[in-house]
């Protein structure tokens, strides 16, 4: 008959807790290259009045808003994207590489006037 000594499992606890902190660090340097932009989108014509709920969204992403009374926005950018498409209905469309600098006044243009057709 065999008699076995009971094991400790500290082992498998250390190996659980370097895990445990490998992974953390990987999330918390995940956040640390997300970023929050601000700005304002405004029409490209001479008056540049602000854009009311003109769509923002990251673009390879479903992470997105719309812009508020005054035409700012606060856009979270996950880490390894760095494009947002702004959108509204009556103005062309427009992706932005988003910079260091996290203020942004985004223009839109206006699109142009369709023409009729003849009858």
């Amino acid at each position: 008959m065999y008699h076995f000594k009971p094991q400790r499992h500290e082992n498998q606890n250390d190996r659980f807790n370097a895990w445990t902190f490998l992974e953390s660090g990987r999330y918390m340097q995940a956040q640390a290259q997300a970023k929050t932009v601000k700005g304002v989108v405004v029409a490209g014509d001479e008056e540049q009045n602000p854009i009311v709920g003109a769509a923002l969204v990251v673009k390879g992403t479903t992470k997105g808003t719309t812009t508020g009374r005054d035409g700012s926005f606060t856009l979270e950018i996950p880490a390894g994207f760095d494009v947002i498409t702004v959108s509204y209905v009556g103005f062309i469309s427009k992706d932005v590489k988003v910079e260091d600098d996290l203020e942004m006044i985004i223009r839109l243009e206006p699109e142009p006037p369709k023409r009729k057709k003849k009858k």
